[in-house]
């Protein structure tokens, strides 16, 4: 029995073994993005989703939401009022060194989180 099918099995090991280097390759290139990243795009400052907290870090979440102000009838924004989306784990993907490795593998393989 190991005389017919021992060429597969030695071919399938080869398979895998090429296989092998050329994945440990790729995960070494998706953590080291994952990490310059989380590094470049975390937030500086301290944060909560359920409280606003505006301050000048460019990453905090509640400076990435979309701001919606209203307008009159006669066309003039109002700039004391204004809507603002509620922040979540899906707004800054960086913010968490483990959802930074899943996003740098999502941005590779071509599927949009957002």
């Amino acid at each position: 029995m190991f005389e017919y099918f021992g060429p597969f099995f030695v071919s399938m090991f080869k398979v895998v073994r090429n296989v092998l280097s050329i994945t440990l390759v790729l995960i070494i290139i998706i953590i080291a993005f994952a990490h310059s990243l989380y590094i470049l795009l975390r937030p500086n400052s301290e944060y909560s989703y359920d409280y606003p907290s505006y301050t000048s870090d460019p990453n905090n979440p509640w400076n990435l939401v979309t701001r919606y102000q209203s307008i009159l009838h006669d066309g003039i924004i109002e700039t004391n009022s204004s809507l603002i989306e509620t922040p979540d784990g899906n707004t800054n993907l960086f913010a968490n060194f483990g959802i930074a490795l899943l996003a740098v593998y999502f941005m590779l393989i071509g599927i949009i989180l957002v």
